[in-house]
């Protein structure tokens, strides 16, 4: 009965208020990649009038008079594809499948710990319990996908279910390939020592595409993010640390240790999880969004250590128990050990669930909803050109017949969006004294946070400091000249 009970309260925060906040820059730009697949049926990026990027063109590459995105892999754009198709195009539609497969993660998750002779109904408290669990499902974007099929893959392959293991590892690959590699390279060099052949050469062809150049899309390829060894270290030093102060107290790594011989599973799961992290932080910017693939997987180790006190000493278990599945407390502890010079600080003890819970039912406005809800109370649309820092994939999605332009020269009213605190084009003194003296300034009721609400942890408001600077929005009646200033 708990189990059930932990499973729909899981469910529940998965699907509460879906639509709240409005899709993110790069929520955006998986929306409108999918809007054009439900209108020529291929991931186009440029359908005539817009050109979606975010790397000024070098996110697409032109195939056969089409110009296709190249930046990702395309599951997550054809999974938001067909629910727009079924449910028509939203802020919900947008984020229904990956909420869906976050599902899929907690099931899948509850099995593999019944196959590891953890105590399941420990395992799905942990990780129904983890903020960083539903910030990442509750995006439209790989990061459920990548959580769901490598965990299939490995579930599939332990049960002998050849054929569901290679379907979960072609969906994991069309996810993120790069994700998807750190957990497959151990279950690959296993089915060689298993002498499965046909299966080794199968997973083998699948993984040569993760090395050839047109894997990488447009970019300077394999290497499109080498800085040379020494940023490999510091990155992997950083996701380190990231996981320690957010994801699993390192300190408790030698205990996960202990079960490795009694456990296969669990082998291949910290194998992975090293190699995982070695690769990330060898091929990929540094991203919090890098490491979603791990979630599930480190509240197996959580599960497993909380089940083995379990075992030993029921009472020491009800101790561990809330301070795991509700506070930080293991983070801060496992940091100061870490790094001694954190004693000196002094440490902020968290309850992510309840600062979650209690922000999902009344989400501040950010910047999105302050200029959304300005341009439908105005009736702002078709000929009018608004110029934004940042938001601008999202605003396409859901105002198609505005025009945008970065410097529009022509005697029109447009509106200009600013931030606070720049982001790409952070205005000079003698621009910012143009603006103020020839355009109309207009205080929107939003928050002017950065990022708007990305589920990064570390960027992640769950509240709203009341002194954050409003929006603003400025009302150009007449063409700038901005070639007055040097």
């Amino acid at each position: 009965m708990i189990k059930v009970l932990v499973f729909l309260f899981a469910v529940f925060l998965l699907f509460y208020r879906l639509d709240s906040p409005l899709l993110w820059q790069d929520e955006g730009e998986v929306a409108l990649i999918a809007k054009n697949i439900t209108k020529f049926g291929l991931p186009v990026a440029y359908d005539g009038r817009f050109l979606v990027t975010q790397e000024e063109g070098q996110d697409s590459q032109l195939v056969f008079g089409q110009r296709l995105w190249s930046w990702n892999t395309w599951l997550p754009y054809y999974a938001t594809a067909l629910s727009f198709k079924v449910f028509g195009q939203s802020t919900t539609a947008a984020r229904l499948p990956f909420a869906v497969a976050g599902v899929g993660v907690l099931a899948v998750s509850y099995l593999l710990a019944r196959k590891m002779k953890i105590h399941h109904a420990i395992c799905l408290l942990v990780l129904a319990t983890n903020v960083l669990f539903y910030l990442y499902s509750r995006q439209a974007r790989y990061y459920a996908l990548s959580m769901l099929f490598p965990l299939c893959a490995v579930y599939f392959f332990f049960t002998k279910r050849y054929w569901l293991y290679f379907l979960a590892l072609l969906a994991s690959f069309h996810s993120n390939f790069v994700l998807a590699f750190g957990l497959n390279l151990p279950l690959l060099a296993l089915s060689l020592r298993k002498k499965q052949t046909l299966l080794f050469l199968a997973q083998s062809l699948l993984w040569l595409w993760f090395f050839h150049p047109a894997a990488w899309g447009s970019q300077p390829g394999f290497f499109r993010y080498w800085q040379g060894l020494t940023a490999v270290l510091e990155k992997f030093t950083g996701y380190v640390n990231l996981i320690n102060s957010f994801y699993f107290p390192l300190v408790l790594a030698a205990a996960v240790l202990a079960f490795k011989r009694f456990n296969p599973i669990l082998k291949v799961l910290l194998i992975g999880t090293v190699i995982h992290i070695a690769v990330v932080s060898f091929f990929l910017q540094f991203g919090q969004r890098n490491l979603v693939t791990l979630i599930p997987i480190f509240a197996l180790f959580i599960a497993a250590i909380l089940d083995f006190a379990r075992r030993k000493n029921f009472l020491v278990f009800l101790l561990l128990l809330p301070l795991f599945v509700f506070t930080n407390l293991p983070n801060i502890v496992s940091e100061r050990v870490i790094h001694p010079s954190y004693l000196l600080t002094k440490p902020t003890v968290r309850f992510y669930l309840f600062d979650y819970v209690s922000s999902l039912p009344k989400p501040y406005p950010g910047p999105l909803e302050g200029i959304s809800g300005f341009l439908v109370s105005e009736g702002i649309k078709d000929t009018t050109l608004v110029y934004t820092d940042y938001e601008i994939n999202s605003l396409r999605f859901y105002f198609p017949n505005l025009r945008f332009v970065d410097h529009p020269s022509e005697d029109v009213v447009y509106w200009l969006p600013r931030h606070s605190w720049g982001y790409l084009r952070e205005l000079t003194i003698c621009q910012k004294q143009l603006l103020e003296s020839q355009a109309q300034k207009i205080i929107l009721p939003g928050f002017d946070t950065q990022w708007e609400n990305m589920p990064d942890i570390t960027y992640h408001q769950f509240t709203i400091d009341p002194n954050t600077p409003p929006v603003t929005i400025y009302k150009v009646v007449k063409a700038i000249n901005w070639k007055q200033c040097p």
